[in-house]
């Protein structure tokens, strides 16, 4: 298991979109136990990303319309 801080500090200036899917709290156990989730972020954000054992995550920024 893991956890990484990931800051958001390549982002250029403006608000982003991210979805995310993670390991859900049986990851290690089932190992298709996973979450989607969406918030608003920026440069000066950063992302909690717990990984099971062997786990991954995935995410997806995309600008938001301004």
């Amino acid at each position: 298991a893991r956890t990484v801080d990931l800051p958001l500090t390549f982002l250029p200036r403006g608000r982003f979109t991210v979805s995310s899917w993670e390991d859900g709290p049986n990851a290690a156990r089932y190992g298709a136990d996973w979450r989607h989730a969406e918030r608003v972020v920026s440069a000066s954000d950063r992302l909690r990303i717990g990984m099971a054992p062997g786990g991954g995550f995935v995410a997806r920024l995309v600008p938001m319309n301004q």
